[in-house]
């Protein structure tokens, strides 16, 4: 049943769901809601006669269970009672009615009024659920009743003729002998089908000329020369604007002696025996010295 409400509005079988609705009320009892769908489905199968059957099975159903009908709550019960009466109009639109339905239309209303009533004495929902519904079945019985039936027309009855009043003839002697003969008509000679041309004296046909067709990159190439030259017309007039623009610089003003570098101080001498000492003392030090070394200072007091 969900695929009521589904955006794309796939087809429902309805045989199944009126099996499904019967099953569930066989194992779970009074379900209001399963009430609803077996009468929705009762009505698309069966049309008004479906609509009288499912609201009969609800007002039963009503008068029995009374309050311990499932669901207790209120809104929820108001809920399944305005969805039924939009989806049962729906079906009622759509059914191909005559007036020999008036009966049933007429049927179908007296059964709302009842279970109208019966909601009222119990107090199972708010009163006028399905007023809606009861007007369009009373609306439509009442647009079937207002039809007049068409008039059958008068049938004209039969005239006995005898035989004492019919003509010996239809056409007297004299007025055949005035009729001239017809002439009999020879049969033409069937025409007989043209041969087809033969080969030899069949046209050559004659092989039309189409001129070529011009070449579509000239047109391309001659429009990029143009834009490419009036592009560079336009930076080139606007390079000797700016350039004119600009005031003279003069070289000479801004000339000036070059700064002297600072001053450094020469290196001293190289002392080579203090160097060479300083490196075969480390040259004599352990491998493991730079550790060692490292533990001591860690562990100097």
């Amino acid at each position: 049943m969900n695929k009521l409400s589904h955006p794309a509005r796939p087809d429902i079988n309805w045989p199944i769901c009126r099996a499904a609705c019967r099953g569930l009320l066989e194992h779970h009892g009074a379900d209001l809601q399963t009430v609803a769908w077996y009468t929705l489905a009762r009505a698309r199968l069966g049309g008004v006669a479906g609509i009288n059957e499912g609201l009969t099975l609800m007002e039963s159903l009503l008068v029995r269970q009374g309050k311990n009908l499932w669901p207790q709550a209120l809104p929820a019960r108001t809920e399944i009672f305005r969805t039924l009466s939009k989806r049962l109009r729906q079906v009622i639109r759509t059914l191909n009615l005559t007036p020999e339905d008036v009966e049933s239309l007429e049927q179908a209303e007296r059964s709302l009024q009842s279970f109208d009533a019966v909601l009222q004495r119990l107090e199972i929902a708010p009163e006028n659920q399905l007023s809606d519904l009861r007007a369009l079945l009373h609306s439509t019985a009442t647009r079937f009743e207002s039809l007049d039936p068409a008039p059958a027309l008068p049938t004209a009855p039969p005239v006995a003729v005898s035989d004492a009043e019919l003509p010996g003839t239809l056409v007297s002697e004299e007025d055949a002998a005035k009729v001239e003969p017809v002439p009999d008509l020879k049969r033409r000679p069937k025409a007989e089908p043209l041969a087809p041309p033969s080969p030899a004296k069949r046209p050559a046909p004659v092989a039309a000329s189409t001129p070529a067709a011009a070449p579509r990159w000239k047109p391309f190439i001659a429009g990029m020369v143009t834009m490419l030259a009036v592009t560079g017309i336009a930076v080139g007039g606007w390079l000797a604007l700016r350039q004119s623009d600009l005031p003279p610089i003069s070289v000479t003003q801004n000339a000036g002696p070059i700064p002297g570098l600072p001053a450094t101080t020469p290196p001293g001498p190289v002392d080579l025996p203090q160097t060479q000492r300083q490196l075969g003392e480390l040259a004599r030090l352990a491998p493991d010295w730079a550790v060692s070394y490292g533990d001591q200072l860690v562990t100097r007091p």
